[in-house]
């Protein structure tokens, strides 16, 4: 269902996350209590934590230190030693996204840090992996609703 959110006490959690983002504790007691925050807030229970499968850790940190364009779950399969359809799931369940989606996203968080490191945009999209730059435009548009030009301003 919808809920509605009582605004006074959301400004409170949201000035915390502000203070927290405009300062330099970034401890993870600190980042656990502001998402705790955030969602006794919005949903009005306790957050517990949540330990993460390690093969699908595993699979995250190999992505996400990647250099390759074309990263394959069957490849990444083989790492943590489960079948691909085993992995896929998995890591669906313990993320939320499907594999392929989050290759699609830290390639373009990669892209997008090389954009913002005053690369241009065909370097940028090379940097993340992208074949070419049209791709890599339509691909950040469709996930940002903005195109990479409009980001850089």
């Amino acid at each position: 269902g919808i809920q509605g959110l009582n605004r006074s006490d959301f400004l409170v959690t949201l000035n915390e996350v502000k203070d927290w983002f405009e300062g330099s504790d970034n401890t993870s007691q600190r980042i656990y209590y502001l998402l705790q925050s955030i969602v006794t807030t919005v949903i009005n229970e306790k957050f517990t934590r949540r330990e993460i499968d390690e093969r699908v850790l595993q699979c995250i940190r190999l992505i996400r230190n990647s250099e390759v364009s074309t990263i394959q779950l069957q490849q990444m399969a083989d790492k943590v030693f489960l079948s691909p359809s085993r992995l896929s799931h998995l890591f669906k369940r313990e993320t939320g996204l499907t594999f392929r989606q989050f290759v699609l996203h830290c390639k373009l968080i990669k892209s997008l840090q090389a954009m913002h490191s005053q690369q241009n945009l065909i370097e940028a999209s090379l940097v993340g992996g992208f074949s070419d730059q049209p791709h890599f435009t339509k691909t950040f548009k469709k996930s940002f609703g903005i195109t990479p030009s409009a980001s850089k301003r």
